[in-house]
C-alpha cells in the first residue's frame, strides 16, 4: 500500500510491503506533472510522436508539424514528415522547462547546453539533438535566450495554454493534487471533483471545489468542456472510473492508481505507479556498497 501525502512543496511517502519502509523529501510533484501532464497535453495537441496522425484528431484532419525556429525566431520549412520523435525527447523537454523557469526567475538571460544539460542530468550533445527535432535554437558560442527556449519548449508540448481538469477519487492523493499549487502555477485548472463515497460528497475542498458524486461525471465534463481526466482511485475502481471519463467525451487520462488501465483507441492513457519508482530505487540500494 502506498501512503502518499502532499505535493505542494515536496513529497513524503512510505512503502510498506514485506516489512520495507522509504521516505523521502524531493520536489517530486512539479517533476511528475511536468513529465506526465506536459507529455498528455503535447499529445492531445497533436504532434507528432510516431508516423502517423494523433487517434485524438478527426478522420479529416492532418497532424500539424511543429515548424523549425531559427534564433531569431522566423518559421522555417516544417520538418520532414518521415521524422519520428522520440517519446523520451518529449519527456526530456519537459524536464528542461523546469530550469529554464528557474533561471528565467532569476534574471538569467542566456544559457549553454553544458549548462543545462548539467542542470537535466543529461549530456549536453543530447540537448542539442532534442532540441534539432524542433528546429534551431540558440547561437553558436553563445548558448539558448532562456526565455525564447522556454516559450518555444512550452509552445511545442502544448502547456502554453490552459487545460481544464477533473479529478475522481478524493483521498490523500487526490487532495494532495488538486491543492497543488504547482498544477494551477503551470495551466492545468482542476474544475470538477467526484467521489463516490457518501460522506465526501458535497464536501467543500480548500480550493473551492465541491465534491460532486460520480453520477455527475458524464453531465459535468460536458457542462465545464473537461479535457483531461485524473484517476487517484483504489485500483478495483479504475478501470470503471476510466471508462465513465472516455464515455463521457475525455480522451486523456492521467491514472495514479497502481494499475494499468486500458483505453481504446483514439484516447490517450498515462500511467503513473509510484511503487515501480520504489522498486528500481531498492533494486540499485542493494547493489550500493
Amino acid at each position: 500500500e502506498l501512503f502518499y501525502f502532499g505535493i505542494q512543496d515536496s513529497v513524503s511517502w512510505s512503502y510498506h510491503r514485506k516489512g520495507l519502509s522509504v521516505s523521502t523529501n524531493r520536489n517530486w510533484g512539479p517533476i511528475y506533472w511536468a513529465l506526465f501532464s506536459g507529455l498528455l497535453c503535447a499529445k492531445i495537441h497533436n504532434l507528432t510522436f510516431y508516423n502517423s496522425p494523433c487517434p485524438c484528431a478527426s478522420a479529416a484532419s492532418q497532424v500539424l508539424l511543429p515548424l523549425r525556429i531559427s534564433s531569431t525566431n522566423q518559421a522555417k520549412e516544417p520538418m520532414n514528415k518521415t521524422s519520428k520523435i522520440p517519446v523520451p525527447t518529449i519527456e526530456r523537454l519537459a524536464l528542461y522547462s523546469r530550469p529554464l523557469e528557474n533561471l528565467l526567475g532569476n534574471g538569467v538571460p542566456v544559457i549553454s547546453s553544458v549548462r543545462l544539460a548539467e542542470l537535466c542530468g543529461v549530456n549536453p550533445a543530447q540537448v542539442r539533438k532534442d532540441l534539432a527535432y524542433f528546429g534551431e535554437f540558440g547561437t553558436r558560442g553563445v548558448g539558448y535566450d532562456v526565455q525564447d527556449l522556454l516559450k518555444e519548449i512550452k509552445r511545442i508540448l502544448a502547456t502554453d495554454r490552459e487545460w481544464t481538469l477533473c479529478i475522481v477519487g478524493i483521498g490523500n492523493l487526490g487532495n494532495a493534487l488538486v491543492e497543488n499549487e504547482n498544477c494551477r502555477k503551470r495551466g492545468y485548472k482542476f474544475v470538477a471533483a467526484f467521489d463516490s463515497d457518501p460522506k465526501k460528497v458535497g464536501r467543500t475542498l480548500p480550493c473551492g471545489l465541491t465534491i460532486k458524486p460520480a453520477s455527475k461525471i458524464t453531465q459535468l465534463v460536458r457542462e465545464l468542456h473537461i479535457e483531461i481526466g485524473v484517476i487517484t482511485t483504489p485500483p478495483f475502481e479504475a478501470q470503471k472510473v476510466t471508462n465513465l471519463l472516455i464515455g463521457s467525451g475525455i480522451k486523456a487520462i492521467l491514472n495514479f492508481a497502481p494499475v494499468q488501465v486500458r483505453a481504446p483507441e483514439g484516447c490517450l492513457v498515462e500511467n503513473v505507479d509510484f511503487t515501480v519508482r520504489l522498486e528500481n530505487l531498492v533494486y540499485h540500494l542493494r547493489e550500493l556498497p
